[in-house]
């Protein structure tokens, strides 16, 4: 039996987990919406986890805040966390649209 280029396993692997019309996401009825609440839900629990860690390992390290500077930190966090996703996300994509190229010919 003759097998398939590597990437092209790599590229079947990736769709089998990934694709929007597997039967995981038919089964939890993944959607744009739910994705944007998934996202939404992300940012805000990641939020929360920053301003926490902030307010009980600051002092650890002699540094005391108030809690409206916590809350400032914490948004700054999450801007640069949210963008860094980002990107990563692009690069992910970029290189997944790479592999679909280099399937095709």
């Amino acid at each position: 039996m003759k097998r398939a280029p590597r990437s092209r396993q790599r590229h079947d692997l990736y769709a089998k987990y990934h694709d929007y019309d597997s039967e995981i996401s038919d089964l939890l009825g993944e959607c744009g919406f739910m994705s944007l609440v998934e996202a939404v839900a992300n940012v805000i629990v990641g939020y929360c986890v920053a301003v926490g860690t902030q307010m009980l390992m600051f002092p650890m390290f002699g540094l005391h805040t108030t809690l409206a500077q916590n809350l400032k930190m914490g948004a700054v966090f999450t801007v640069v966390s949210i963008a860094r996703s980002f990107a990563l996300r692009r690069v992910f994509e970029a290189i997944r649209c790479a592999m679909n190229k280099e399937d095709r010919r």
